[in-house]
């Protein structure tokens, strides 16, 4: 059950990112929900599913993005897969491991979307990508960390009824 809400949840989260966080920069950077929903249920979920998450939210960002679909949807799901793997090994403060996967998930994304960019020759200079884009996109996650990991452990409440996340 928990594979097949993660559809509509990030569905909803893709479409608010694109709808309202996205208008809402700082400098170039903006927040990326998808990628902190995926973060917070792979700290959270106590099965297997942060996968099929990962791979669902990458499909979803895929349409939504100008970055070549490969590096986008390994990103995410890279994401994902680090955050189940830092679920519980790191620190026992679940709110502590999301703002740290808030900043791994950060980078991965963004330097994966630099990297397929450079790739397909787009010119970029690295420096302003990271002053302009990188940095504030970390900073705008980071303020969005908490109400998201809020929400999804609600969710995850739902999903699995009777087991405790705190």
């Amino acid at each position: 059950m928990a594979f097949f809400i993660s559809i509509p949840v990030l569905y909803f989260a893709t479409l608010f990112q694109m709808v309202a966080i996205s208008r809402l920069p700082l400098i170039n950077g903006s927040a990326d929900l998808v990628m902190l929903v995926l973060a917070a249920w792979g700290i959270i979920d106590i099965g297997k599913n942060y996968w099929g998450w990962g791979l669902v939210g990458g499909l979803m960002m895929s349409f939504v993005t100008k970055v070549p679909w490969p590096a986008v949807v390994l990103s995410y799901f890279l994401v994902a897969v680090t955050a189940h793997l830092l679920h519980g090994r790191i620190w026992q403060s679940p709110i502590l491991a999301m703002l740290l996967m808030a900043l791994l998930g950060t980078l991965i994304t963004q330097f994966s979307a630099v990297l397929a960019l450079s790739l397909n020759e787009v010119p970029l200079i690295i420096g302003e990508c990271v002053s302009a884009v990188i940095v504030p996109s970390i900073i705008l996650n980071l303020l969005f960390t908490i109400p998201v990991y809020i929400v999804i452990k609600d969710v995850a409440k739902w999903v699995y009824p009777g087991t405790d996340y705190d």
